[in-house]
């Protein structure tokens, strides 16, 4: 890798918050990247925001909702937002 392509990065007051990312599937199998917005260390909060944005946007209801098994947290957005979607824990 060319040091052009390295970023360094110093300041400890940059790793305080985490990233929340949604990539959805279309009926043809297509991945679409939905959001990827700063948060605060994944909570509740952070996904119940990206998806209320995603709603208010005009997206649908999801028929499932993917994530792994450490993100418990992330499971009570959905059921708020969008009721009637499933859930599926991920093995990674």
């Amino acid at each position: 890798m060319s040091k052009s392509n390295v970023i360094e990065l110093s300041d400890p007051d940059l790793f305080t918050d985490s990233l929340t990312e949604l990539i959805g599937v279309d009926v043809r199998g297509r991945k679409r990247f939905l959001a990827i917005e700063d948060g605060m260390r994944e909570s509740t909060q952070s996904w119940r925001e990206e998806l209320l944005m995603l709603k208010a946007r005009g997206m649908n209801a999801p028929k499932m909702a993917i994530g792994d098994g450490v993100m418990g947290f992330f499971w009570s957005a959905p059921e708020e937002i969008y009721p009637d979607t499933r859930h599926q824990r991920c093995c990674t």
